[in-house]
């Protein structure tokens, strides 16, 4: 699993809400409506491309619902995120170190830098709680389906979050805080690095679930806790879906 990613999901404790579309002086038209600093063309086409992409595949996968959130690209952002107040995503025009080429470079089997990837997981907040008015009850599990979401759109594209460079996080890292519990209670406060650490746990369970679920479990989200769904405890719902994958994930998280 990519370091990187994990870490820098965790700076989005930094909230710009509100901010973003005060630095933005032009604009893109599209799918996907994108608004962007000054000298930063490039970026915006290019993070433009990763999301009406995302978006595509996901308006195939599940349609009825046309998806309607416009991107603000802009210096002062650390981190993509996801306004649900007022209903946009934010992404960095430059902390990424990259020029358009590169944002989706994976595609061509090249490096890419997935701190752009949070974009896609908070594209998936946007889905959960506003396209389908399905907002997940807890924090741990807001989060599980967010990172879920983008799993599934990047599996398409061969682009994985996990990798090598982590193969020995656990041991070299020992958080602080390693509960659900604690994550509900204490959410961002329990510091960057082990949210990072929570987020990277999220992820593994991802990949754990998608070869039998696949999109299927983001359907299952949506219509569970939707309107008219049964609002099931997400890890009741979890483990009955998955038991004994659960149940080595939970094992795991302890350990």
């Amino acid at each position: 699993m990519n370091k990187l990613f994990f870490v820098l999901l965790a700076l989005l404790t930094i909230n710009l809400a509100g901010s973003a579309q005060k630095l933005v002086v032009d604009s893109l038209s599209g799918k996907v409506k994108t608004y962007y600093s000054p000298g930063r063309l490039n970026r915006a086409k290019a993070t433009q491309q990763l999301i009406q992409d995302a978006v595509a595949f996901y308006e195939a996968q599940f349609p009825g619902k046309s998806f309607s959130v416009p991107l603000y690209v802009v210096d002062k952002v650390q981190v993509p995120f996801y306004d649900d107040s007022a209903n946009y995503l934010a992404v960095g025009s430059i902390s990424q170190r990259m020029a358009a080429p590169r944002l989706l470079a994976a595609t061509l089997n090249s490096p890419t830098d997935t701190v752009d990837l949070v974009a896609v997981h908070e594209l998936g907040h946007y889905f959960q709680i506003t396209l389908h008015q399905a907002p997940i009850p807890v924090q741990w599990a807001n989060e599980f389906f967010a990172t879920y979401f983008a799993i599934c759109y990047l599996q398409t594209k061969n682009i994985s979050l996990m990798s090598s460079d982590l193969a020995g996080s656990p041991r070299t890292y020992r958080p602080t805080y390693r509960s659900l519990n604690d994550f509900e209670r204490l959410y961002y406060k329990v510091g960057g690095v082990n949210y990072g650490w929570y987020q990277e746990q999220f992820a593994r369970l991802g990949y754990m679930l998608y070869p039998r679920f696949k999109t299927r479990l983001v359907q299952i989200a949506i219509d569970e806790y939707g309107p008219t769904g049964k609002k099931t405890p997400p890890m009741n719902l979890l483990q009955r879906l998955a038991p004994q994958e659960m149940k080595t994930w939970l094992q795991d998280l302890q350990n």
